[in-house]
């Protein structure tokens, strides 16, 4: 009987494996995605920003053909994240692993997905291109995580984690200049410092100036907008294609449960934002409420980690909008577009509106947060008092997850999102085979015992370098390769 289930089960992921081709062409367009006076020149691929998303399984060889169409400079594609395994030529880094690309040739990039699942993504790695040549690389763990396979009356599973649908959200920054001028200034002697992105945007969308006149739904798209059904969970992965910026990412009036990072699976950690560096990935739960379609919730931004000038974000902003619930998964476009101002985009600078922005979006203010010379004993006593009133108060708004014996390989260092981090275990959380059962229902609560310690110094999840490989436990490698994450 084990032997005959063995066999088949071998035979199912062998014939999931497969050969998965695209073609890239990178040529140079106007871009104008947020809705500026007007658009700036900008390689894209396929004429597409951000690019064509990238959709595989772990187990699938990848074949990827790019062909430079852009007259005037050299480029590359990069897959960022990917180990590349005994196919260090298909890693896209010129000058390291590769030439450029010049102007009318091709290059052809093959690799195995082999031991590793998740969120990733590709982009350019020549100069400034990546600002503009970019686009999502996800990797399933199984055809049950893949919503183009699996069935669409079946919820998508990966790894001890169930949800309805699957989003992707991926965070850029934009400038109000072309590319050959931007990369003249750096490289010029003027050059002092980054003055920082005119925009920052989502899938590729936001409103610089939703004061300007002139704007309608007729010249602007708008902002990105992610559909949602009531009383339902998404995996939603965030992608930080961001050039410079670090930036912090909350919902209005809805947790966050982190399940990801950088392409491996942790313990749920439930947080109230979450904060990307360039180059990082997360996949969090969305556990949405009971709302009527319609209703609309703000995804915002605010930078960290500058010296001057961090806080909200003028214009980083996008919607999740409530939709009437279906049994069946959608088979449409996975983000839309919604022309309709947003109430934190009020163009007004001053400390007070920007403070009180702060406390709807992240419910804190993050300007305040990271600035500790300035805050007094008793401002600090208030504050503690008051996270414990919100502690109280999401209590019931928590999202519990069974973890049904499921074994992580390794213990992660996971960032709080407020300059705190925690040391997660596996084994004091998760039961294993022959072992003493323990409690499998995780809640943010267990998470919080740091609040009361004091606050140590800025710290955040490791950014993994690009095109850096890690060693794989054998026993990863194996789960992985199989596709066997239950």
């Amino acid at each position: 009987m084990n032997r005959i289930s063995f066999i088949s089960f071998a035979l199912f992921t062998v014939a999931q494996a497969a050969l998965r081709r695209f073609e890239f062409e990178v040529n140079t367009v106007d871009l104008n995605p947020d809705c500026h006076v007007q658009g700036y020149s900008y390689p894209v691929v396929n004429g597409q920003f951000p690019g064509p998303p990238m959709h595989v399984t772990i187990g699938d060889d990848i074949e990827v053909l790019v062909k430079n169409s852009d007259p005037n400079r050299n480029t590359s594609i990069h897959f960022h994240g990917i180990r590349q395994i005994g196919t260090l030529d298909a890693d896209g880094v010129p000058g390291i692993t590769q030439y450029a690309i010049a102007p009318g040739e091709s290059y052809l990039h093959r690799f195995k997905i082999d031991g590793q699942a998740g969120t990733y993504f590709y982009h350019a790695h020549v100069g400034l291109q990546d600002d503009s040549v970019k686009g999502a690389l996800i990797v399933y763990e199984s055809s049950e995580a893949n919503p183009n396979i699996q069935p669409s009356d079946m919820p998508l599973k990966a790894g001890p984690y169930t949800y309805k649908d699957d989003l992707t959200l991926q965070l850029s920054e934009w400038w109000h200049e072309d590319l050959a001028s931007r990369e003249n200034y750096y490289l010029s002697p003027s050059f002092t410092f980054d003055h920082g992105a005119d925009s920052v945007l989502m899938n590729g969308r936001t409103i610089n100036n939703p004061e300007q006149t002139g704007l309608s739904a007729e010249n602007c798209g708008g902002y990105t907008t992610l559909d949602v059904e009531p009383n339902s969970v998404y995996r939603l992965r965030v992608i930080g294609a961001a050039t410079f910026r670090t930036l912090a990412m909350a919902i209005k009036d809805h947790n966050m449960t982190l399940i990801e990072i950088d392409g491996e699976l942790t313990q749920p950690y439930e947080t109230s934002f979450l904060e990307i560096a360039p180059g990082q990935r997360y996949s969090v739960l969305l556990q949405t409420g009971n709302y009527s379609p319609g209703t609309t919730f703000g995804i915002g931004t605010g930078y960290l980690w500058r010296n001057r000038g961090h806080g909200l974000t003028e214009n980083g902003f996008g919607y999740i909008r409530y939709k009437a619930p279906t049994e069946l998964r959608r088979e449409s476009e996975r983000d839309t577009h919604l022309f309709k101002l947003m109430d934190w985009t009020i163009n007004n600078t001053t400390a007070a509106t920007k403070t009180k922005r702060h406390q709807d979006l992240f419910g804190t203010d993050i300007e305040e947060e990271y600035d500790d010379e300035d805050e007094s004993e008793e401002d600090e006593e208030e504050d503690e008092e008051e996270d414990e009133e919100e502690d109280s108060d999401s209590e019931e708004q928590k999202i519990i997850l069974e973890i049904n014996d499921y074994n992580f390989t390794s213990s992660k260092e996971i960032s709080s999102g407020q300059g705190r981090k925690n040391v997660i275990n596996p084994s004091d959380y998760v039961s294993r085979p022959g072992a003493e059962r323990k409690e499998p229902v995780i809640s943010v609560l267990e998470f919080q015992k740091d609040r009361e310690q004091p606050k140590t110094s800025n710290t955040r999840p490791a950014t993994e370098a690009e095109g850096s490989e890690k060693e794989v436990p054998s026993a990863d490698a194996e789960r992985s390769a199989s596709g066997n994450w239950g």
